[in-house]
């Protein structure tokens, strides 16, 4: 029985990403009412929230979900999952392949539906000081990186091998454990600026103001309403530069997930 098709952003499947969006979506529905019930504000995040912005829906190349939470909702949310209560948590397991917290579909048998969750701290005063906490959450980054990245190249065999000389008297879910405790470095202090510390090389040491995430608005999101920070301008504009809404040339539009580029 073929699934109903429910993307409505954009038209035909030339990237290779249809089916997977139209599997994320009751799952995104799902994580929607589980945060309802239990009132814990979360916001999409990265190249989800500039889908919702630019396409109302999803980026037609992207394969996954980014959401956010400030770290206290981060912290509840996970709290809410051991109750049991809603078809999401019944439905969802979390895995930590490496320093990111993935929520998987547990319903799904063929692709595997995901959905990146990043916890949002502050950023602590002063230049030296935010520089300090991003070269801590870097190199114990780089550490968990190491040690659980697959050794297919020469460079990833030397990688590992760097990062068991270093660490090997801690465990993973340890160096884990570490990881999350710098991130969360400055949270107690009066800072005005917030960041995810668990994004990629490339994103890391974008701060936005500390406030961003308060106020939450919900807007369309091909047939359904997602939650989005309400000052995404400002987000996005961050994130992604002042020409946000012009979409990337074509030879750049490839999915980065779940083998589906062609």
């Amino acid at each position: 029985m073929m699934m109903p098709d429910r993307v409505i952003s954009y038209s035909g499947n030339d990237y290779g990403a249809r089916e997977v969006h139209n599997l994320l979506l009751p799952f995104l529905v799902k994580l929607d009412e589980h945060c309802r019930k239990y009132h814990i504000p979360y916001s999409l995040a990265f190249g989800s929230a500039l889908g919702c912005v630019r396409h109302s829906g999803f980026i037609p190349w992207d394969d996954d979900v980014d959401i956010v939470m400030k770290r206290a909702d981060y912290e509840r949310f996970f709290e809410s999952l051991k109750l049991g209560e809603t078809v999401f948590s019944k439905d969802c397991r979390i895995k930590y392949p490496r320093h990111l917290c993935k929520l998987y579909d547990n319903t799904s048998t063929t692709i595997p539906i995901f959905v990146d969750l990043y916890p949002a701290d502050l950023v602590p005063n002063g230049r030296f000081m935010s520089q300090l906490k991003i070269v801590a959450v870097q190199m114990v980054k780089n550490i968990i990186i190491g040690r659980c990245g697959k050794k297919n190249t020469l460079f990833r065999k030397w990688r590992k091998m760097c990062a068991y000389a270093i660490s090997f008297p801690f465990s993973k879910e340890c160096l884990r454990s570490c990881f999350q405790s710098i991130c969360q470095w400055g949270n107690n202090s009066s800072a005005d600026r917030i960041s995810c510390y668990s994004t990629g090389r490339g994103d890391m040491g974008k701060y936005f103001p500390s406030t961003i995430f308060d106020d939450i608005i919900y807007k369309k999101f091909e047939d359904i309403q997602l939650p989005v920070m309400s000052d995404y301008h400002t987000y996005l504009t961050i994130e992604f530069g002042n020409d946000y809404m012009t979409p990337p040339s074509k030879d750049k539009r490839v999915p980065k997930h779940l083998g589906l580029a062609k």
